[in-house]
């Protein structure tokens, strides 16, 4: 493997790991994030503007929600569930992109997610 291969393996897990903790403090960020910059691993449907349009609207949704006093919070396990989900989804764009095996990221991911949903 060349030291360009290695760089790019070592950018998807740092990526990945980016993802996952913006999950783990707000669930449909990384998601929102890959659908507004209209990423390759994405399926088509995904990167159309519509798409875009509804990404924005729920991370803005969530942030609303996200403020109430009935919210419960992110460790619950529902809550927590929903981070695992979305993290795990965003590293399999992710991968999906870059043609690698989705298991590293979406583990990396969401360690990523749990550790920061807990602080």
């Amino acid at each position: 493997m060349t030291v360009d291969g290695r760089r790019d393996q070592v950018s998807g897990k740092l990526e990945a790991a980016a993802l996952g903790a913006a999950t783990g403090l707000r669930s449909t960020v990384a998601l929102a994030a890959l659908v507004v910059r209209r990423d390759d691993g994405l399926p088509a449907a995904l990167r159309h503007p519509a798409a875009q349009a509804a990404a924005t609207i729920a991370c803005a949704g969530e942030l609303v929600a996200d403020k109430l006093p009935a919210t419960p919070s992110r460790l619950s396990p529902r809550g927590l569930a929903s981070r695992l989900i979305a993290a795990s989804l965003a590293a399999a764009v992710l991968a999906r992109r870059e043609a690698r095996n989705p298991v590293p990221a979406v583990v990396i991911a969401s360690a990523a997610a749990l550790g920061s949903a807990a602080a």
